[in-house]
């Protein structure tokens, strides 16, 4: 997808205070209009590569502190999950309501720890090529 001049420009200049890349203009002709200019472009592939490293550890970091706010918010469900006498039996010993919710813990645990996983794959082909 091709971008607009003015919404491209903002993209350019982030990615040149980065250092991943550098642009360069060569005037067609002897008049100074920027129109009227080629503009050459080259990119660090390393620069590039660690920056994307750096958001996809970032990333992993995020949602593992998201884990921890949730287990923190449900830690008395998961407590009594938990305990040795409730996990032989957890529809015994806990009621529909905590049932409910301590499904809807580990379904957004999972959730979590899938995309902890797609995350971790993504940096194992940046970092392994």
């Amino acid at each position: 997808m091709l971008l607009r001049k003015d919404s491209l420009r903002p993209i350019l200049s982030k990615l040149q205070s980065g250092g991943i890349l550098e642009v360069q203009e060569i005037a067609k002709s002897t008049t100074t209009e920027r129109a009227k200019n080629y503009n050459l472009w080259s990119f660090h592939e390393s620069r590039a590569r660690a920056f994307i490293l750096e958001d996809l550890y970032k990333t992993i970091i995020r949602i593992y502190q998201r884990i921890d706010e949730e287990r923190a918010r449900k830690q008395g469900i998961i407590s009594k999950a938990q305990r040795t006498d409730v996990k032989k039996d957890l529809k015994r010993y806990l009621s529909a309501d905590e049932l409910r919710q301590y499904a809807q813990w580990k379904a957004l645990e999972e959730r979590l720890l899938g995309q902890v996983i797609r995350v971790d794959r993504s940096v194992m082909i940046l970092r392994d090529m």
